[in-house]
């Protein structure tokens, strides 16, 4: 099968044509005009239609719960005399107790403790 080289030439050559010595590396047109291009009607229907449609009411049960939903609390900030520590969840003791020595710094301290 032999590729028609017309299709290359917005791109400055057909297969095989360098340059300045370089590689070639060519794409073929796009099928699509740029006016086109990242464009899906389908989905833009979709979403057109959602937008348009009104909102349907609200369930009896949907009506009681938002009734009794209390809403976000207010985010409380303790003073800092007054924060404590948490303990690690469990599991996690091993974790927080462990020191990794295979840090650059710990390194590099062990070695200056070794030359003292």
């Amino acid at each position: 099968m032999s590729v028609d080289p017309s299709i290359y030439a917005p791109f400055g050559g057909g297969p095989g044509s360098t340059a300045a010595g370089a590689p070639a590396q060519r794409t073929p047109p796009d099928i699509r005009p740029p006016g086109e291009r990242d464009q899906d009607e389908e989905l833009a229907g979709v979403e057109r239609g959602l937008l348009d449609e009104p909102a349907r009411p609200l369930t009896d049960e949907e009506r009681e719960a938002a009734a009794r939903d209390p809403g976000v609390a207010p985010r409380v900030y303790a003073p800092a005399s007054e924060r404590v520590p948490k303990p690690p969840a469990p599991g996690h003791e091993d974790l927080a107790g462990q020191v990794d020595e295979d840090t650059p710094e710990r390194q590099a301290q062990q070695a200056t403790d070794r030359s003292s």
